[in-house]
């Protein structure tokens, strides 16, 4: 699944992920310098109250969205960007807020040669 643009039409999408958890990507932000890509995505299934998945539960579904879905839609739109960064957040939350009762996971990629390359933090 591509999107074919970084557009409120884009947004608030369901993405299907191999696990198939839910997963819906509500926001997009780039940096400039460093040139840099959030993709943040809503998944109920992290929360305690929901399926309480670990980070360890959808690592490969975080593989998936940088390959599958992110690196397509950069393609698609013209986008260059060095860095990727898939946040999962069990609700929407603003970004750069800090919640202590809300279960984020965050992975960055660095974009080599149109490749994902996990990057640790």
């Amino acid at each position: 699944m591509t999107f074919a643009a970084f557009s409120t039409s884009a947004l608030a999408q369901s993405v299907p992920v191999p696990s198939g958890t839910e997963m819906e990507l509500f926001d997009v932000i780039f940096e400039e310098n460093p040139s840099v890509g959030r993709f943040r995505f809503i998944v109920p299934a992290i929360a305690p109250e929901g399926l309480a998945l670990q980070f360890e539960d959808v690592m490969d579904d975080i593989d998936y969205l940088c390959d599958a879905v992110v690196l397509p839609a950069l393609n698609l739109n013209g986008q260059k960007t060095d860095l990727v960064i898939i946040s999962l957040s069990e609700q929407e939350i603003a970004f750069g807020e800090i919640d202590a009762d809300v279960t984020q996971y965050f992975q960055s990629f660095q974009i080599i040669d149109n490749t994902c390359i996990w990057e640790a933090f």
